[in-house]
């Protein structure tokens, strides 16, 4: 048997290890595969998994990022109707999806992305590691996201000149184009898509958004996140593409995450906080983060479709 799989910045490929360690063969020839696992139906995606149903390939969903998949809360994404299942992180991802309206069958795959650990308090909050929102690969990003780049910049700076932390920035594809700029102090860091955590777990704090602040959780380490309370949102106004969700009101509880940058006045003060306990945000971790992959639950997840 063989299958098909978009590997959106390699975040598939503890999905697609697990099919090849029980036999299946990744092909590079979607016509000869017999299943299809895609990272989204977006509009650019639909066409050819439309095609592939039509030769009678089962096609199945998998997370795009860490965050659960909310594509169709956008105007003109609906649903496609032949997706067999849908494979989320976590239970979390299911209830928020259901919220949008989706109805297809969910399975749950576990936490892939990286090794899970217990959280791990840190003695203080002085090593800072900030990743913002970062561009797309065409090297734009939205105003609103680049705002939350600068506002979250900016109340990091005078923690910097005050000598109370010490800020790592790593961004990707440059610092201008993430709404950022050099200052005195910082240490930059070029980063790329690739979920590594090495820089993650030598941090007291994370300062992110989405998948890298997603995996730092994993990571048991200290994370605060930024523009949670803010509705997701896609594309770039200079293409006439950007939107906000249709439907954030009715599961912004269920993924705002709850300890936010932008959300406080004090931000040292936040920051010790998140070293200290995971009081704040375990709930959200057991709901969002779950519980660490099974490979062979998921192949076995996979088989009772086909």
């Amino acid at each position: 048997m063989k299958f098909y799989f978009y590997n959106h910045q390699n975040k598939g490929l503890p999905l697609v290890r697990a099919m090849e360690s029980a036999g299946w063969i990744w092909t590079a020839q979607a016509g000869y595969a017999d299943i299809v696992f895609s990272d989204s139906d977006v509009k650019a995606r639909a066409k050819s998994l439309a095609s592939f149903r039509q030769r009678g390939k089962k096609i199945f969903l998998y997370p795009h990022a860490a965050r659960p998949n909310l594509f169709n809360d956008f105007e003109g994404y609906p649903p496609l109707p032949y997706i067999t299942a849908r494979f989320v992180s976590s239970e979390g991802h299911i209830e928020i999806l259901k919220q949008i309206g989706l109805t297809d069958p969910f399975e749950v795959t576990g936490w892939y992305l990286c090794p899970m650990k217990p959280f791990q308090p840190r003695e203080r909050a002085y090593k800072i590691l900030f990743a913002p929102i970062h561009p797309n690969s065409n090297g734009t990003l939205s105003k609103p996201d680049k705002k939350f780049n600068t506002d979250t910049f900016r109340k990091l700076l005078p923690l910097v000149e005050e000598g109370a932390i010490e800020l790592t920035v790593r961004s990707l594809r440059g610092l201008d184009k993430n709404g950022l700029w050099e200052a005195p102090g910082v240490i930059y860091v070029e980063g790329q898509p690739d979920q590594s955590y090495a820089q993650i777990d030598a941090a007291d704090v994370v300062v992110s958004h989405q998948t890298f602040a997603y995996i730092a959780v994993a990571r048991g380490v200290p994370t605060v996140m930024m523009s949670e309370q803010y509705p997701p949102r896609i594309g770039c106004e200079e293409y006439n593409t950007f939107q906000y969700v249709m439907n954030w009101e009715k599961y912004r509880d269920l993924l705002a995450y709850p300890l936010d940058i932008l959300a406080e006045d004090d931000t040292l003060a936040l920051f010790q906080r998140a070293v200290r306990s995971d009081e704040e945000i375990v709930n959200w971790r057991c709901r969002l983060i779950g519980e660490p992959f099974d490979p062979l639950q998921f192949v076995k997840k996979v088989k009772k479709y086909l």
